[in-house]
């Protein structure tokens, strides 16, 4: 699979790498997240958090799992859907990359799936900014959350 590098994400060396959001803002701690067990743990641990990020992390895992050559793939997205239930990103996230795990061509399909989430994410982050920068006048004072 190809590098990627976002603000919480990374995928380098065929391997997902996680902001550790308990470590923010004091450090910026890159944890992998090699294995469904350890993403669930991620998730459990609120290190990934986020139904955005959840949701991609997932997805990313899924196609770098299927490009590894493991099996049990339907299992992984089962464990994963279970592992935040509330999280509608990961839902959504995953009814998607079921439809590519049946493609005959699957891990194919998956990597393009998980690139196509990321993508959309990015648009969706970027309209967002451009809707609200509007509303942001000089010496503003914001809060997020």
């Amino acid at each position: 699979m190809q590098t990627l590098q976002t603000t919480s994400l990374q995928v380098r060396d065929n391997q997902l790498w996680i902001l550790d959001q308990q470590a923010l803002p004091q450090q910026k701690n890159w944890l992998p997240a090699h294995s469904v067990a350890q993403l669930v743990e991620h998730i459990h641990a609120l290190r990934v958090r986020g139904a955005p990020l959840i949701g991609l992390s997932a997805s990313l895992l899924l196609a770098l799992l299927a490009e590894q050559g493991q099996t049990q793939l339907s299992e992984s997205l089962a464990i994963l859907r279970a592992a935040r239930p509330t999280a509608v990103n990961l839902m959504n996230n995953l009814d998607r990359m079921k439809q590519a795990l049946a493609q005959p061509a699957f891990a194919t399909a998956l990597a393009e799936e998980a690139w196509r989430l990321v993508e959309q994410d990015k648009q969706l982050c970027e309209a967002i900014a451009t809707a609200g920068s509007v509303l942001v006048k000089p010496n503003s004072q914001l809060l997020t959350h």
